[in-house]
C-alpha cells in the first residue's frame, strides 16, 4: 500500500493573484490512480479561518472514506480562531490530525495554547516551517507527533534534529533525492514519510524518488505507508 502523507483538497482563498490552487477530491483521486497511490492525507487549501476548508476536507472523507484521511487546517496566528479550528476540526468533524500548519506569530500567548490543544488530543501535526521552530515545538511538546514538511525546505539540519527528537518526523515532499537518501542512511527509514504536496506538485515524480532509492523494500514500505499508519493508530 502507498499512502501520500501530504496533499490538499478544496477551494481556498487566494493570497495573491497567482497563488490560488483549487483541487477537487475527484482531481486528486485521478492523480492517485495514475501514480499508483492508494490513500492520501488531505489538508485544506489556504483559508484565513479554516472552518469552511475543514468542512470541505470532512466532506471529501465522507464521500471517499477508502481513499482519504482528513487533517484539519488551523489558523496559527490568532489564538481565538486557532482554538476554534482545533475544536471544530477535531472534536466536531472528527478529522484525524492537523496540517499543514504555518505559524508566523510566535507569541507564546498565541502559539503555545494552540499547540497544547493539539497535543492534548493526541493527533499528529504537519508543520510547514523551519527546522529551528520544529525543533522547539517537538522539545516543548514531547507528546505531540511533529511532521516537518519538506524537511524544513530541504535543510540537511532536519536530519540531525529528527535524530535528537523522538517525536519529530520528516516528510519528503519536494525534497531532493540526495537529501532523502542521506536521511535514510543517517536517521533511518522509520522517521520518514512519503509526501507529494499535490496539487502544487504532481504525485508521480515525488513517488518515483522513493521508488528509485537504493534502499531495501522493507525501508520503502516504511516510508510509503507503514510509518504514517503506525502514527495514526497510536494516536487513536
Amino acid at each position: 500500500m502507498i499512502v501520500d502523507a501530504h496533499t490538499h483538497v478544496g477551494r481556498g482563498i487566494a493570497r495573491t493573484e497567482y497563488s490560488q490552487f483549487d483541487a477537487s477530491p475527484e482531481w486528486l483521486i485521478n492523480q492517485m490512480d495514475k501514480s499508483g497511490v492508494d490513500k492520501a492525507v488531505i489538508f485544506p487549501v489556504f483559508h484565513p479561518v479554516f472552518r469552511h476548508g475543514n468542512e470541505e476536507v470532512a466532506e471529501a472523507v465522507r464521500r471517499y472514506p477508502n481513499r482519504f484521511i482528513g487533517f484539519a487546517g488551523v489558523q496559527m496566528n490568532c489564538r481565538k480562531h486557532g482554538l476554534e479550528d482545533v475544536k471544530y476540526g477535531l472534536d466536531v468533524l472528527g478529522l484525524r490530525g492537523v496540517g499543514e500548519l504555518k505559524p508566523t506569530n510566535l507569541s507564546p500567548n498565541v502559539l503555545l495554547p494552540i499547540l497544547g490543544a493539539i497535543e492534548k488530543r493526541g493527533v499528529p501535526a504537519n508543520f510547514h516551517t523551519s527546522v529551528r521552530l520544529a525543533d522547539y515545538i517537538a522539545k516543548r511538546f514531547p507528546k505531540l507527533i511533529v511532521i516537518l514538511a519538506h524537511m524544513g525546505w530541504n535543510d540537511p539540519h532536519a536530519i540531525t534534529v529528527a535524530k535528537e527528537r523522538a517525536n519529530l518526523y520528516l516528510d519528503t515532499s519536494t525534497v531532493s533525492l540526495d537529501l532523502i537518501k542521506q536521511a535514510v542512511e543517517k536517521l533511518g527509514a522509520e522517521k520518514i514519510l512519503f509526501g507529494s504536496d499535490a496539487p502544487f506538485i504532481y504525485q508521480y515524480p515525488e513517488l518515483k524518488k522513493i521508488e528509485v532509492l537504493p534502499i531495501t523494500d522493507a525501508e520503502k514500505r516504511l516510508i510509503l505507508s507503514e510509518n504514517l499508519m503506525r502514527i495514526l493508530e497510536e494516536g487513536g
